[in-house]
C-alpha cells in the first residue's frame, strides 16, 4: 500500500483494525507506540467531537507498524472520521460536505 497516497484499501484496512481493536486489545501489542502525542487530545469536526483514548492510538500504530509511512495525526482524524461516519449513519443523520478535522 501506498505511503504517499490515500485510497480506499488504506480506508478498508484501519476499518478492519478499528473492528478487531474494539473486540480485543491488539496481542501482541504494536510494536510502537508513536502515537502517544494524541493521546488524551480532543478531534473535532462538523460539530462532532472525540477524545482520543489509547485503544484509538492503538489502531492508529497498527496502522502505521503494517503501512508505515503516514503522519500519526493524519491517521487519528481519519479513525475519527470512520467512528463518526459509523455513528451518524446508526442514528440516520445525514452526511454534511467533507470539512478539516482539527486538535483541540
Amino acid at each position: 500500500m501506498s505511503q504517499t497516497a490515500w485510497s480506499r484499501r488504506h480506508w478498508l484496512l484501519l476499518d478492519a483494525l478499528l473492528q478487531q481493536r474494539r473486540r480485543a486489545p491488539f496481542a501482541p501489542p504494536p510494536p510502537r507506540r508513536t502515537a502517544d502525542a494524541y493521546l488524551g487530545k480532543t478531534v473535532r469536526s462538523r460539530g462532532e467531537a472525540m477524545r482520543l483514548e489509547r485503544w484509538h492510538l492503538d489502531c492508529v500504530d497498527a496502522f502505521r507498524a503494517r503501512v508505515g509511512g503516514w503522519d500519526e495525526g493524519v491517521l487519528a482524524k481519519r479513525l475519527f472520521a470512520l467512528i463518526v461516519g459509523e455513528d451518524r449513519r446508526r442514528r440516520g443523520v445525514e452526511d454534511r460536505p467533507p470539512s478539516t478535522a482539527m486538535f483541540h
